[in-house]
């Protein structure tokens, strides 16, 4: 990479880190999952956020975002359709609140999709959760042997099925994550997405798998991890996958073309955990670290801004 693209990924990199005209909120409704990875990094102890903590976040997150005119939620951590009401009406009211104080509401839906009914399906883009994230782990076969229930069934065909029950008033990024052990299954499953009867609009990215956080090093010597090898070229082998998803008429997402940048660092961005506490980095959630405040009593220092109701 050249110096002026180097400059250019730089600035668009702080314009990001330093917006302020959007707020972005990950909402961990839960810390629980009917799946049992093989690869899992969370940590679980069946922390569920109740409807009180929900309206909390909802006061939060509208005293925040209504003041720079728009707003990113993301309900994640565990499965978040563990909690499907909780979703549903936290998400209608936030939006219903938001628009009345003339903010733009996005909201993202990160899901392992074996929970996803027909009916739920049709109620989330009304209730303002409009896009999704679904992941495979390659094909059939590879896909069953790590994304499984506390059982061991695999869950290819139900993630399958479910691509099919969203709705078009939603949009999926299919996320298909990639190592050494699924890289030759990966074409397969391409085929089996594109030959799916799908209503909405669907994005294909391509995520090489890595170890990470305190969960993944809780599985060592007895997961994938034991035996996990990187990904030797992984540019070349990803451009050869999105060349595969075009070739089957899929829509692909290049890498580098977001400017999203990690909550850690970003000045208006904020994890929310089931029992309110607020977080900065992904790989606190679940553990006593990394805590900056709490819905009832925000801090100023985490993003520059009054946080007060």
């Amino acid at each position: 990479m050249n110096a002026p693209d180097l400059k250019r990924l730089k600035l668009r990199y702080d314009l990001a880190r330093f917006e302020t005209r959007r707020w972005s909120f990950t909402v961990a409704v839960n810390h629980a999952c009917n799946l049992a990875c093989t690869y899992c990094y969370e940590i679980r102890d069946r922390a569920f956020m109740s409807p009180e903590t929900a309206n909390r976040f909802i006061l939060f997150a509208a005293a925040n975002a209504g003041r720079c005119g728009c707003a990113d939620v993301v309900w994640y951590w565990g499965e978040p359709l563990l909690s499907p009401r909780l979703v549903v009406s936290t998400s209608s009211k936030l939006k219903r609140t938001l628009e009345e104080l003339g903010c733009d509401y996005e909201s993202t839906l990160v899901t392992n999709a074996t929970l996803l009914t027909v009916v739920l399906a049709e109620e989330l883009p009304a209730s303002g959760v409009t896009s999704a994230q679904i992941t495979l782990d390659g094909c059939r076969a590879d896909h069953d042997r790590r994304r499984v229930t506390p059982g061991g069934e695999g869950t290819y065909d139900r993630v399958l099925h479910a691509l099919e029950s969203v709705p078009a008033g939603m949009r999926v990024s299919l996320r298909v994550n990639m190592d050494n052990g699924n890289l030759a299954g990966l074409p397969a499953m391409l085929r089996d997405v594109a030959g799916l009867h799908l209503r909405c609009p669907l994005v294909v990215s391509f995520s090489p798998l890595l170890p990470y956080g305190e969960g993944c090093k809780t599985s060592e010597g007895s997961s994938l991890w034991a035996t996990w090898k990187p990904l030797p070229e992984e540019g070349l082998r990803i451009a050869e996958l999105l060349e595969t998803a075009c070739s089957l008429g899929l829509s692909v997402r290049l890498p580098l073309k977001t400017d999203a940048v990690c909550a850690a660092v970003a000045r208006q961005a904020v994890i929310v955990e089931p029992d309110g506490s607020l977080k900065k980095c992904w790989t606190d959630v679940g553990s006593p670290a990394g805590v900056v405040g709490h819905l009832e009593r925000p801090p100023r220092a985490i993003v520059g801004v009054d946080l007060r109701l």
